[in-house]
């Protein structure tokens, strides 16, 4: 509990920091549950050998090798570092 007082008394510095060190796509990706347009990532076609690591934070995500080409348009990866990656369960509504 004693951590989520002292988050809850940062949060508005760590915003403002973020705001700060993301361009305005990037924050509404990152912070605000927003997504980049299918087949414009910077990183769709990125082949390069390394870690990527989170614009935010500078934690380490995913290996390159856990990359792998997706017809969605999206950047995708099988399988994260361990412990760095919160799984969210949407509950997306079609509506038609």
């Amino acid at each position: 509990m004693e951590f989520e007082v002292w988050l809850a008394g940062k949060e508005a510095v760590i915003e403002a920091k973020m705001k700060a060190k993301l361009l305005p796509h990037e924050y509404h990706i990152m912070r605000e549950a927003g997504t980049e347009r299918a087949f414009t990532g910077e990183y769709l076609h990125e082949q390069e050998v390394g870690v990527y690591k989170c614009k935010g934070c500078d934690q380490n995500l995913f290996m390159n090798y856990h990359k792998f080409q997706n017809p969605s348009g999206y950047a995708t990866f099988w399988m994260h570092m361990q412990n760095s990656v919160k799984f969210v369960k949407e509950n997306l509504e079609i509506k038609g």
